[in-house]
């Protein structure tokens, strides 16, 4: 059977999120590309035709991971994943040898029209496409798949460190300017990073303001953004929001949704092609043809503000270990 170009990868251990029946949704919505789920939850979700799911636990991860290197891994939680994302396309390389192109992601998102903005922004053009680990693509050569393992020739991050190392070195982005996107950069291969094409929820923000705030190429437009509610309809995802202007709404698509450290709450039996996301962390449910007014907006958006539910945990954190580092 022929395999569309993309394959995304996904390995989670624990309980699959609240968010995963949507993001499963959103993910039939972009029927050109594929998905493997390497999970031990099973629970018999409805797993649409271009989703798949991978039975195994987290000693059998390890262990297929550990056969991809000559030297023992260190791998000892779950959080350390994540510095693995950039050997997925070389670890599984049997499972997507029949893709142009793989990548990874993370389930705490909804994706929007993923096929229009990858071929509007002709992202496959590029050796790695997009910067962050909730998304990435990868070219599928040999030469790009095993590019993470030439860190070490230009005063990067060595392999070899991160995966001996029980610390998180967010090797699967920027690593303090010596993960895998500089890299890739260092080598001279092409990477599409400087328009974020995607709504990466700010953690501490309660009116679901993007990281676009602080980088990329529309740093003051985002900053005038006042109230955002965010809209999925029919496969498509869409910010709304206010600036200040009096009864102006404004409305832009959206790549997907990065609810990163955001504990949502869904309302059962919802409309997986209808719904609404509103601060700081609620997603309602929504008439398809109802629009969404500016005094819809208004009055069930928020102000920009912290979002107290995520600063809290995070001082106490920071807390706790300085008083342990004394």
């Amino acid at each position: 059977m022929t395999k569309p170009g993309i394959v995304l990868i996904v390995v989670y251990i624990g309980r699959l999120p609240a968010l995963f029946p949507l993001w499963l949704e959103s993910c039939r919505s972009n029927p050109g590309i594929d998905w493997l789920i390497y999970t031990d939850d099973r629970t018999p979700y409805d797993y649409p035709p271009n989703v798949r799911p991978v039975y195994c636990n987290f000693a059998e991860i390890k262990d297929i991971f550990q056969r991809n290197f000559d030297f023992t891994i260190t791998l000892d939680s779950v959080t350390k994943l994540c510095d693995y994302k950039t050997a997925y396309g070389d670890i599984f390389k049997e499972e997507i040898k029949d893709y142009g192109h793989w990548g990874y992601c993370d389930l705490d998102v909804i994706w929007g029209n993923l096929e229009k903005f990858i071929r509007e922004y002709t992202l496959l053009s590029y050796d790695k496409a997009l910067d962050a680990g909730h998304f990435t693509l990868f070219r599928n050569t040999p030469e790009i798949t095993q590019l993470y393992r030439k860190g070490a020739e230009k005063g990067l991050m060595d392999y070899k460190t991160v995966y001996t190392s029980p610390e998180i070195f967010a090797f699967d982005e920027w690593g303090g300017s010596r993960g895998v996107n500089a890299i890739f950069l260092a080598h001279g291969k092409s990477l599409f990073y400087e328009k974020l094409l995607f709504a990466d929820i700010e953690v501490f923000s309660r009116n679901l303001q993007t990281t676009r705030t602080r980088y990329g190429d529309s740093i003051q437009e985002e900053k005038q953004k006042r109230k955002i509610l965010y809209q999925y309809l029919n496969g498509s995802l869409y910010q709304h929001f206010t600036t200040g202007e009096p009864h102006a709404a404004f409305r832009r698509e959206e790549m997907y949704i990065h609810l990163q450290k955001r504990n949502m709450v869904i309302p059962p039996h919802l409309s997986p092609n209808s719904f609404i996301i509103v601060p700081p962390n609620q997603i309602l449910g929504r008439e398809e043809m109802e629009p969404l007014t500016f005094e819809v907006i208004n009055r069930l958006g928020t102000l920009p503000g912290l979002y107290w539910a995520n600063v809290l945990p995070y001082l106490k954190k920071r807390f706790i270990t300085r008083i342990f580092k004394k």
